[in-house]
């Protein structure tokens, strides 16, 4: 277990003191990385706070490229332990990062929080994060939670699409909410829904004998589905874990998290992830996935559903996205 992390600036980047900072954690995610600055930069970024996690020279050469990125990393590695979080649960460096570093560097800032495979969308109407963030202040509410919304194409093959196009022109398909709803505790109540609890539902009823192996004894969980990308640090609302803040929060106002789980080179970073083993619970998920991808990679994920993305109205009709007014 590692008890204190050594950060390192490795790129600064000249910061402006007035805005909503981008707070993302990489590791070799060349693919993502055009895409996800282009559209955070669109609805408003214009500082983005990278902790880079041991990439290879094509992320790093990106990061180094992009003059409103600062560079941040350490010695530490993704399946170090930084103690426990509140739920008694072995806490990794990903977590320990959200949790800990923009409290530590950008209090009383609002901080996008996101991986490089989700993309925020803003309800109707809102054309940048400031008008959202102007909404929320009036509310005086310093946080925005999102469902996270697993975008995908008409089969798991069609993961291997051009590495040139968009993910969301790759995957234009998700499925109707909603996930779940928040009801004055912190942790959400679960309805099941999207690509990969439909998944789970598929291997369970053809392949009875690959849960069996990837999960032993426990029932498969659904993944947790929210999430709440933005915060503002220093104003009495801290984030808990990767899911959780640390009050219970309200649903009347939300973007969405487009989450991107099927992309070119999904299939090495399944391979990795198998080898390694650092990710939650030895990697499950990707057990999962690679399970899935296996067998069912053919089959038709259209379904009663399904929808098409064709713009955040899509997601407010799908009950997945409501803004200030709706």
């Amino acid at each position: 277990m590692v008890e204190n992390l050594e950060l390192q600036c490795i790129k600064q980047a000249s910061v402006s003191n007035t805005g909503p900072v981008l707070f993302s954690i990489i590791k070799n995610e060349d693919y993502f990385l055009p895409f996800f600055f282009n559209h955070y930069r669109r609805i408003g970024i214009s500082n983005f706070l990278i902790y880079d996690d041991h990439s290879d020279e094509p992320t790093l050469d990106f990061l180094h490229a992009q003059a409103d990125c600062t560079i941040v990393g350490s010695q530490a590695r993704f399946g170090d332990d930084f103690g426990v979080d509140n739920f008694g649960v072995q806490r990794r460096l990903a977590s320990f990062l959200k949790e800990i570093l923009p409290d530590t560097l950008l209090s009383g800032r609002w901080v996008l929080t996101a991986d490089a495979d989700e993309f925020l969308i803003l309800p109707s109407g809102l054309a940048d994060l400031a008008q959202l963030i102007g909404s929320l202040e009036r509310m005086g509410q310093p946080y925005l939670t999102a469902p996270m919304v697993d975008f995908y194409g008409e089969t798991l093959d069609h993961r291997n699409y051009r590495r040139d196009l968009s993910p969301f022109l790759g995957n234009p398909y998700f499925d109707v909410g909603p996930y779940y709803f928040w009801k004055d505790r912190i942790s959400p109540y679960r309805l099941g829904g999207g690509v990969r609890f439909k998944l789970l539902r598929m291997l369970c009823a053809k392949h009875p004998d690959e849960i069996a192996a990837i999960y032993g004894d426990h029932a498969p969980a659904p993944a947790a589905v929210w999430k709440a990308p933005l915060l503002k640090h220093g104003a009495g609302v801290t984030r808990i874990s990767d899911h959780e803040l640390s009050v219970a929060p309200q649903s009347e106002v939300t973007a969405a998290l487009a989450h991107f789980k099927f992309y070119p080179g999904l299939d090495a970073k399944i391979d990795d992830a198998l080898k390694v083993a650092q990710y939650y619970n030895r990697s499950m998920e990707y057990a999962f996935l690679k399970a899935a991808t296996q067998l069912m990679g053919g089959e038709s994920l259209i379904t009663w559903e399904t929808r098409r993305f064709e713009g955040p109205s899509s997601l407010e009709r799908s009950g997945l996205l409501r803004g200030p007014g709706g």
